[in-house]
């Protein structure tokens, strides 16, 4: 602990010329000065030339060093907590329960800040108790807090056991505690949620940390009508296409995919789904039947052309891939299916945004199917 010393001279000379006066701190941490005086315990100052004011600014450093000081004492830390938190009967914590956290936990805010003090229950594990103590109103106090939770839950996750299989989808539960110390009245909010701006938009704001849709929770149904209230929403159709997928009844399946109206503009996202998605989980026969019942709904000749050569070729290599077992890049295979929609006639401009090939490669590619 770090004693700070004020000489008279120096008090008298603050009071008539309005300056402020050396503050000279003594700690274990440095070396004597070079002095004839044996009888004289001298320690040289490290700090000496740090900028201090008189009154506030040093009351609060000298006061926050004597907290720190406590709260690292785990006798006193124990009794704090058993004081100030909600303890269950029966379950008051002992010193020899809890154990010091020595770790920095860094924030972007606060370079290198360290919290006051951090202690983890040996008893429970994944409890961690975090105290600070203030000296001033932080009406951010809730957020930097907040922060401060995260870096320990973080810290708690990293160096878990990997064979910690119980609490693999938990995080670490950290208790906070505040000590404040002035006049004062502490008017700052302690709930997080209470020094947000507000979304006007809302009717009400979530009460949970994230709103969860789970959109293939719905029922077949439940999607029909969405789909047929919005049509231009491309999520909700393809979460009716990923339902109609699992129906085993083939014919029903082929009857309501036609009742999906399909967009120039949307093909594709739903074209690319079916194939990513539909194929890897209801297979490739499921997936082609689909894309065959889209193509019949399309209007223009060049949809249709455009829509087979995208999707029956990628489909085509990926059986290819599997019989052969070779490993041919996925460039490859869309630089052939630019060449078969150019041999169908297709729109440079349509190639260009199903495939995602630059103007010079299509014409590259034009070049050589010219030149074979």
């Amino acid at each position: 602990m770090k004693i700070h010393l004020i000489q008279n001279d120096d008090i008298e000379e603050f009071k008539t010329e309005k300056h402020k006066p050396k503050l000279r701190l003594l700690t274990n941490d440095v070396d004597y000065l070079n002095t004839d005086d044996s009888n004289k315990s001298v320690f040289e100052v490290a700090e000496e030339k740090a900028e201090y004011t008189f009154e506030k600014k040093y009351t609060t450093n000298f006061n926050d060093k004597i907290m720190r000081q406590i709260l690292k004492d785990k006798n006193q830390a124990s009794m704090c907590l058993n004081e100030w938190l909600n303890i269950k009967p029966g379950y008051e914590i002992k010193p020899e329960e809890i154990e010091e956290v020595t770790e920095s936990y860094i924030t972007k805010d606060w370079s290198n800040r360290e919290t006051d003090i951090v202690y983890k229950d040996q008893k429970y594990d994944g409890v961690f108790y975090l105290i600070e103590h203030q000296t001033k109103v932080n009406y951010k106090m809730a957020k930097r807090i907040a922060e401060y939770k995260n870096e320990i839950e973080n810290h708690y996750e990293i160096n878990r056991s990997k064979k910690d299989t119980e609490n693999f989808k938990r995080i670490a539960n950290v208790t906070a505690l505040v000590i404040y110390t002035e006049d004062e009245e502490w008017k700052a909010k302690r709930n997080i949620e209470e020094i947000k701006i507000k979304n006007p938009r809302l009717q009400v704001n979530p009460k949970e940390d994230y709103e969860i849709i789970s959109i293939n929770d719905y029922t077949l149904k439940e999607l029909e009508t969405k789909v047929k209230r919005n049509g231009e929403n491309v999520i909700l159709k393809l979460a009716l296409i990923n339902k109609l997928g699992k129906l085993k009844n083939e014919a029903i399946m082929l009857e309501e995919m036609r009742n999906i109206k399909i967009t120039l503009n949307q093909i594709d996202y739903i074209a690319s789904y079916i194939n990513e998605r539909v194929a890897r989980k209801q297979g490739k026969e499921v997936a082609k039947l689909m894309i065959k019942t889209i193509e019949e709904k399309l209007e223009k000749e060049e949809e249709k052309n455009m829509l087979e050569a995208f999707v029956d070729r990628f489909l085509d290599m990926a059986d290819e891939k599997e019989k052969k077992g070779e490993k041919r890049g996925i460039s490859e295979g869309i630089s052939q299916v630019a060449i078969n929609m150019l041999k169908e006639k297709c729109d440079k401009k349509m190639i260009k945004k199903c495939t995602g090939l630059s103007d010079a490669k299509i014409k590259e590619l034009e070049k050589t199917l010219q030149n074979a």
